[in-house]
């Protein structure tokens, strides 16, 4: 009856005219317009309107069922988790003493990182757990205008105690430092054992690094020379309440030994014979080897180790003996005294490697591990280092 009283009272109200009686006509499709970005003409069906925004009611996942809905949630961002695991005020004090000096020879503090991850470890079935690792990486920088020789990155292994492992990668010909970049690696190793030792981590590396921008050459030159430098610091935090903690870590201990021994016996594998080395590297020279000797001591070849450096290849002769017509080279000629030859004996033991040079940079304990199971060593990618016989 409502209805009806509403529609009795609209047909009372209504003025009748043409345009309210007759309906919107006959159906039309729409026309697209002739020309491409034209206007068309609209179809019957076409009569714009706009909905009315409808406000949603947000709530939790068990109470909506769009994700458009959801409320928000306040969660931790990547930023918040990095601040969790920054340094304490001590500490942050701390790091800023060990790099004193280093600030006060004109390096600026490019930043550091802090990492940290929860790790297990699982020796066997009933020795098992978790403990968490945490690094932090510091990085300096400075740019000196010096004579430049060409592009050298120095890197170091250390703990607590001492550097147990030196890497240098350079072209240079007799990888020497200038006294200012030992200057610069000098105060460079006093800060990192400042801050291993003051901040309580247990190992590290750090990076020196000498390089320009563009072009290396030309050498000899004044250049704007970046020194880059950075220090990792490790160490992991265990459980205190750990059972049989030390027991565990002398098992680990006991299992390094026995890696150890292992990594000894990989090393066999890149000894040849003597006669094979004749055949495939002392080939310049039909299987023998050059020495040049000089008028002076002009402290020549320590680069594998300590004993008596053998050119092989003449490119290598050509070095010291001052043929090659470069101005580090040529000198050697100045102070040449006699080249002699030597054959290669079938039966030695020459342990040879790619890149081993690097790998020897001020590492004693590696040079000795090669020197009690060979009679000598020799890179074929530093060619020019030569034959070490010990």
């Amino acid at each position: 009856m409502k209805r009806i009283k509403r529609y009795k009272e609209f047909l009372e109200n209504a003025v009748a005219t043409a345009s309210a009686s007759a309906g919107m006509g006959a159906v039309t499709a729409a026309q697209p317009g002739a020309v491409a970005g034209t206007s068309g003409i609209e179809g019957s069906g076409d009569i714009g309107f706009t909905f009315k925004k409808e406000k949603r009611k947000k709530g939790d996942p068990s109470q909506v069922t769009d994700l458009r809905d959801l409320k928000d949630v306040k969660t931790n961002k990547v930023e918040d988790i990095k601040e969790s695991y920054s340094l304490t005020e001590e500490e942050n004090s701390l790091v800023e003493d060990c790099l004193v000096e280093l600030i006060d020879m004109g390096f600026e503090m490019k930043g550091y990182k802090i990492h940290s991850e929860d790790e297990e470890y699982d020796i066997d079935d009933d020795t098992q757990g978790n403990f968490k690792s945490q690094e932090i990486k510091i990085s300096l920088f400075k740019q000196v205008e010096k004579i430049w020789r060409g592009n050298l990155i120095l890197g170091y292994s250390f703990d607590k105690n001492e550097v147990y492992k030196k890497n240098i990668s350079t072209l240079r010909p007799n990888r020497e430092l200038e006294d200012y970049e030992s200057e610069i690696v000098d105060g460079v190793e006093e800060a990192s054992y400042k801050l291993i030792n003051h901040l309580e981590y247990t190992s590290g590396d750090l990076m020196v690094e000498f390089s320009v921008a563009g072009s290396a050459m030309p050498y000899g030159k004044l250049r704007d020379i970046s020194v880059n430098v950075h220090i990792i610091l490790r160490r992991n935090f265990y459980p205190v309440d750990e059972k049989n903690l030390q027991e565990n870590i002398q098992r680990i201990k006991s299992m390094m030994e026995i890696n150890e021994s292992k990594d000894d016996k990989k090393m066999e594998k890149y000894i040849i014979s003597g006669k094979k080395f004749k055949n495939k590297y002392a080939t310049d020279f039909n299987g023998k080897v050059a020495k040049v000797f000089y008028t002076q001591n002009l402290n020549i070849g320590s680069n594998l180790g300590k004993g008596s450096y053998w050119n092989v290849t003449q490119d290598s002769l050509d070095i010291y003996s001052g043929e090659r017509d470069e101005e580090l080279d040529s000198k050697y000629g100045d102070y040449v005294k006699d080249i002699v030859y030597k054959e290669i004996d079938d039966n030695l033991r020459i342990f040879v490697k790619d890149e081993i040079a690097d790998e020897l940079w001020d590492n004693e304990k590696l040079y000795n591990k090669i020197k009690n199971i060979s009679d000598g060593i020799y890179d074929p990618v530093f060619d020019d280092y030569g034959l070490l016989l010990f």
